[in-house]
Parts: C-alpha cells; structure tokens; sequence
C-alpha cells in the first residue's frame, strides 16, 4: 500500500510465524498476533478497487488483522471474511457504509480499506491529479490529513503496543 511490503514489515516485527489454510498468522513478542489472509488463485466474489496500490495488494492478499485486530485490513471479497481472531473482517463497501455513518467524507475518488481502534481512524486511497494519496480520517476531530504512507501508522501501532504490559495468553491456538 503506497509502495509497502505488509508480509515483509509483519515478518520483520514478528517471533515467528506461520501458515494455517488461508492465513499467514504473526506472533508478536508482545503476544499479539497478526493475521495476513492469502489469496490463493482465481475468485469471482472479489470487488475491484479503482486505486493501482490497492489492487496490487489485493492480488496476492484478501485482507489483514494486525494486533489482533486493533487495525483491519478490509477485503475485497464481497460479504467480508471470517478470520480465526473469531471476526469478520468487512468487504470494501462495508468498510465505505461504515465510515460514511462516521462522518467521513467519501466523495467518488475515495476507497477506505483500513480501520483502526475500533472506527477511530479511518484509511482511504484518493485520486487526486498529482496520484494517488493516502488519507487518515479522525473519527473525534472530524478532520482528515494526508499521510507519506502506511508504514508510519504500522510503526506507531507498533511503538504503542511495546509500551504496553506482555499480553497474557492462556493456550489458545488461533
């Protein structure tokens, strides 16, 4: 997204990891995990993003749960798809309906694929005459600022979570 390899950053920042059918799933030192859905072969279910980042994402990836979903990456599959975080992740035009009934503005040109801290950002690639831009979208402060790209918000993700106590986990397989 915006140039940004997400398998390599997640591996980079991981444990370990490893592949359970569909999922590439990360684990943290932190105990977070991370799941990465892959896209294995020919689906006719998939919606077409309008941005060139986004479908070359959507190419080899159907969409993303970093941190035990405290960020999403929507998926282009039409009805959204069940991860072993034990959620949905919602389709593109889920995640548009969501982020219009939260004020975002979402004019043609706009296409939201990412939400973090349950709504509180929103993530959209814009067409704009100079390309493509990414735009954050604060759901308390109403006000949308352009970013460089995704891994800064990946990194700040990232900082916050090592700030944070080892996360207990008690056995459970994902």
């Amino acid at each position: 997204m915006i140039e940004f390899n997400l398998k390599e950053w997640l591996t980079d920042h991981s444990d370990s990891w490893k592949r359970v059918e569909d999922e590439l799933i990360f684990t943290h030192a932190t105990g977070h995990t991370s799941i990465l859905l892959l896209r294995d072969g020919w689906r006719d279910d998939v919606l077409r993003p309008k941005s060139a980042c986004l479908q070359a994402f959507y190419e080899n990836f159907l969409g993303a749960s970093i941190g035990d979903g405290q960020i999403i990456i929507g998926t282009p599959v039409m009805g959204g798809l069940s991860v072993s975080h034990n959620f949905r992740i919602p389709d593109l035009e889920e995640m548009a309906n969501q982020s219009k009934a939260l004020g975002m503005p979402i004019p043609e040109t706009r296409e939201v694929f990412i939400m973090e801290a349950c709504w509180m950002f929103l993530y959209a690639i814009d067409q704009t005459a100079s390309g493509e831009a990414l735009l954050r979208y604060d759901r308390d402060f109403q006000r949308v600022d352009m970013l460089l790209g995704i891994q800064p918000v990946l990194e700040d993700w990232w900082q916050m979570i090592q700030a944070e106590p080892k996360k207990q986990r008690n056995n459970e397989t994902h």
